[in-house]
């Protein structure tokens, strides 16, 4: 991960914690194949041939590597749907590893072996923890490059997870949240993924155009104002008169949720699956008791994940998902007056026909991001196109991380 600063944004004060959530698969050694175990090369573990259960050694492989570096970790051997309670617990302390049924092998996969799919989610860590080349998250990853045979290619992701320290992100912040991600989503996240893979694999799939909310049949701008006065006037409080009628409808109907689950229900799609943006509601330490305290995790769930030199992405979308959350933190006043602006430059957009990579300019413009931050993104951007380093083709074609 390549170090840079996290820009500052001014919010309500109090802490953010995040995790990140990355896939690679593992590689199997096939029955009849010969190997060299001996040669300078072979030294990093494969799942035998003959393994009973191939997963199962993979996670558990995987789980001890982190153990070996006094990292905790769990081993889940069963995937959940991604529709599923998110967390276990209000802090997860450790390490979850799992499988994952979307990351396969593509032509140019080294084909010697056969692939076994993981998903690996950190524990949460601080935002103070480096977001660098000495953090936790790299260290646990180059211990398991270390001792694991392991290919990434273009279906792997990497999501980040943020949320408040204590755990309760609120039911207004969360619209905030929403309400950005819905203006900044078509100018701002998705110019800056890959869109290799994304429907198949969950990745950058549009809150705009792919959730339960955003399929709904439109009424008109009067007809979707929350009914309950005390609501209409928090909304107005935060949110300006956007210039096009039906992002205003759709921003209504995300002010209109009187809790939290409500509000994550209708930014995932119409089967309960998660988006690029999404909200993981769980019931804290007393899931059991009568009134359990919720807690909303923020998922941005955009990013592919390709940790080759100079091309990791992955500290700039955790630093993006901070600030997108500390944003979402502020007083009403200047959330409104952060609103119309991004709404402003939306239609400036419109006018001008501006093109992709000056939109995201804008748009990072509008969160405090100067050149000195958003550029690297362009070289990355650019290599997703044909012919790039991080084309589909290329990035399924790289040999096993050494």
């Amino acid at each position: 991960m390549a170090t840079s600063q996290i820009p500052e944004v001014t919010c309500a004060p109090g802490k953010l914690t995040y995790c990140v959530e990355v896939e690679f698969m593992v590689a199997k050694e096939r029955t009849g194949q010969t190997y060299d175990h001996d040669g300078p090369q072979q030294t990093r573990w494969a799942c035998p041939a003959g393994a009973r259960s191939p997963c199962s050694e993979v996670l558990y492989k995987c789980g001890n590597v982190l153990e070996r570096i006094k990292e905790s970790s769990v081993v889940r051997e069963q995937e959940r749907e991604l529709s599923d309670t998110f967390w276990d617990s209000a802090e997860p302390q450790s390490w979850l590893l799992q499988p994952s049924g979307h990351v396969v092998p593509r032509d140019g996969c080294p084909a010697e072996y056969d692939w076994v799919g993981i998903r690996l989610r950190s524990p949460m860590l601080s935002e103070s923890e480096p977001i660098d080349d000495k953090s936790t998250v790299q260290r646990c990853v180059d211990a398991l490059k270390a001792a694991v045979r392991i290919h990434v290619n273009s279906t792997c992701q990497f999501n980040a997870f943020v949320q408040p320290t204590g755990g309760d992100m609120g039911l207004t912040q969360s619209k905030r949240l929403a309400t950005l991600v819905w203006l900044t989503e078509t100018g701002m996240l998705l110019p800056l993924c890959s869109t290799a893979e994304s429907q198949t694999s969950g990745r950058a799939i549009p809150l705009t155009v792919q959730s339960a909310m955003s399929v709904s049949p439109l009424q008109g701008v009067d007809e979707t104002r929350p009914q309950d006065l005390l609501v209409s006037a928090i909304m107005d409080q935060n949110l300006p008169r956007l210039h096009d009628d039906a992002t205003q409808e759709r921003i209504h109907e995300i002010w209109s949720h009187t809790d939290v689950s409500e509000l994550c229900r209708a930014i995932r799609d119409t089967r309960g699956r998660p988006l690029g943006l999404s909200l993981d509601v769980h019931g804290g330490q007393n899931a059991n008791s009568d009134s359990p305290p919720l807690f909303s995790v923020a998922g941005f769930r955009y990013a592919m994940w390709h940790p080759y030199d100079g091309l990791d992405v992955s500290s700039c979308w955790i630093q993006l998902a901070l600030i997108l959350v500390r944003a979402s933190r502020m007083d009403g006043r200047r959330f409104h007056k952060l609103a119309r602006s991004i709404d402003e430059a939306n239609r400036g957009f419109s006018e001008s026909g501006a093109d992709e990579n000056e939109r995201r300019r804008v748009l990072m413009g509008r969160f405090g991001l100067n050149e000195a931050w958003y550029g690297p993104w362009g070289k990355i951007v650019a290599e997703y196109g044909p012919g790039g380093k991080l084309s589909p083709e290329a990035i399924d074609g790289q040999p096993w991380l050494g």
